[in-house]
């Protein structure tokens, strides 16, 4: 996966919340098989998405640590 699908963290928190929706209905295990591929690249991107706000925000606080 790459890791920017194009997307905002909220776009793939929505994504993983329809697949969820779709997986109870899915009557094959093929389509299983995708929806799960689908919801795991997602949160994945989640994940990611997570890890640089964090990553972000710590060099913010620095930041103005070091203004103050």
């Amino acid at each position: 996966m790459g890791r920017r699908l194009g997307m905002s963290w909220q776009g793939a928190k929505k994504i993983v919340s329809n697949r969820l929706k779709s997986f109870a209905l899915a009557g094959t295990k093929t389509e299983r098989q995708k929806l799960a591929k689908e919801i795991d690249e997602a949160t994945s991107y989640l994940y990611y998405c997570a890890k640089e706000m964090r990553t972000r925000i710590v060099a913010v606080e620095k930041a103005l640590k070091q203004i103050t």
